[in-house]
């Protein structure tokens, strides 16, 4: 038997035939200008014995922009006040793509790359080890046609309080002395400004040296 002809689909619909066939070789239509979608194609082929096959669809997509990425966290300008890590939240939307990757820029430099996100649902990725300083941040993501779209970048600082520990008087302690010297030791990146004293939750005194 011989090959007579062979037909494109293209969304369960003809689109082309020929019967300018090659048998055992590879063989191709070509369509131009396709717009962004979801299409699915098959190919069915008759024999010079009227038998006719076409393998199951296959699918493909057209996607021909970018994805947008809209910033949540943390905002523009914030200040936050732990270093031990900063919360990053982040939407990538997309017309077609059901997953993105994206890459989360701090400080101009990449921190976490190839993160993959659910389309239009919300992500964030914790970063630690911030010195106490200003930073930026920012998101570039790219969908499964690997069309790409970089956010604005946003400024935030972060300052670290003061470590202070309380050394006495001691925790749970009982005394018949009514003078009392309250000692506590205090440590600070880029120093001290003042300190403050407080009593049954009422402030009491300020040290400024």
């Amino acid at each position: 038997f011989t090959i007579t002809s062979c037909e494109l689909f293209i969304n369960g619909e003809s689109n082309q035939s020929t019967s300018s066939i090659f048998n055992k070789y590879e063989n191709t239509f070509e369509l131009q200008n396709l717009d962004e979608g979801e299409y699915n194609w098959t190919v069915a082929c008759t024999d010079s014995d009227s038998n006719t096959f076409a393998p199951e669809e296959f699918v493909f997509y057209v996607d021909l922009f970018a994805p947008t990425v809209t910033l949540h966290n943390p905002l523009q300008d914030e200040l936050l006040n732990d270093s031990s890590a900063v919360v990053f939240n982040w939407t990538a939307t997309d017309l077609l793509s059901p997953v993105l990757y994206c890459d989360l820029y701090v400080d101009g430099a990449i921190s976490s790359s190839d993160v993959l996100v659910n389309n239009g649902v919300p992500h964030q990725e914790s970063v630690s080890g911030f010195s106490e300083d200003a930073h930026n941040w920012s998101v570039t993501c790219r969908d499964l046609a690997d069309n790409s779209y970089s956010s604005s970048t946003w400024n935030f600082s972060v300052f670290i309080p003061p470590e202070i520990t309380l050394i006495s008087p001691a925790n749970n302690l009982w005394t018949n002395i009514t003078n009392q010297e309250f000692v506590y030791h205090v440590f600070d990146d880029t120093g001290v400004e003042y300190c403050s004293l407080y009593v049954n939750n009422v402030l009491n005194q300020t040290n400024t040296s």
